[in-house]
């Protein structure tokens, strides 16, 4: 807080607006209608709000609030949907632990917007691609199945993807596949696959691989010889015949770095 240049600081409840004198007030609960606590802070430009929403009723907590709300907490909530929220100065805007399957229209057209955290959602096409352009507006977009650095996307994880069996997300559309040419790592893990997605093999720069525990052929490793650059493998989990020790091999002779932890061939 001190970085923020703090001077003042007390949270009081959204309901009946009274203030809350102490952390076990605070933990308590004020009363049984208050479910949502706005802590305000003092800076030496004015006042900077923070607003945390405990309960999925939504509809009572923004019009009591006053001042301009910079950072939005709205984590953990199972929120589905979210309605348009009269808040334009939001720049951190933490929705994590939701059941969005996609990003709201009304948060692109937040023109503060810095950040935004989308860990613990569901999984879908439509909001693969949402987060892909909220990045292309400078977004920083923090979520489990993206990583940016300065913007370019580096990675992808994917890791037990179709057991949520959102329109089907290990089949990419070309509309997302564009964002993947500057992408290095790929975990598709723990997803049932037979065979391996095409796309892996368009992508130029793919250096890390893991398709642990999945259920793929020995064609499937054959192909892998197609991928130019790739340098580490897992196979971890994967119930192997021994035939595919000789494909394994030829990635081996080529450079690749293969993992197999608890991987079993017979």
């Amino acid at each position: 807080m001190a970085d923020l240049g703090i001077k003042e600081f007390q949270s009081y409840c959204s309901y009946c607006r009274s203030t809350l004198r102490n952390v076990e007030e605070k933990g308590q609960g004020h009363h049984n209608t208050c479910k949502y606590e706005i802590s305000q802070y003092k800076e030496d430009k004015g006042f900077w709000y923070y607003l945390q929403m405990v309960g999925a009723d939504i509809t009572d907590c923004y019009t009591d609030s006053k001042g301009r709300i910079i950072h939005l907490d709205l984590a953990g909530n199972g929120l589905a949907d979210l309605p348009e929220l009269p808040f334009k100065d939001i720049e951190v805007l933490d929705l994590s632990g939701n059941a969005l399957d996609r990003i709201p229209k009304w948060i692109f057209d937040l023109g503060h917007l810095k950040k935004i955290f989308f860990p613990g959602n569901g999984f879908s096409q439509t909001l693969l691609l949402d987060m892909l352009k909220l990045n292309d507006k400078g977004v920083n977009v923090i979520s489990t199945g993206l990583k940016f650095d300065n913007n370019i996307l580096r990675a992808i994880n994917l890791a037990y993807i179709g057991s949520f069996m959102l329109d089907n997300p290990l089949h990419i559309s070309e509309e997302i596949l564009k964002y993947f040419t500057t992408v290095s790592k790929v975990n598709i893990s723990y997803n049932n696959l037979y065979e391996l997605p095409i796309w892996i093999f368009r992508m130029k720069r793919l250096e890390e691989l893991n398709i642990a525990g999945n259920n793929l052929g020995v064609e499937e490793y054959r192909k892998l010889m197609a991928v130019k650059n790739l340098k580490q493998l897992d196979i971890s989990q994967s119930y192997l015949e021994n035939e595919y020790e000789r494909e394994l091999n030829k990635l081996r002779n080529k450079g690749v770095i293969i993992s197999y932890y608890s991987s079993r061939f017979f």
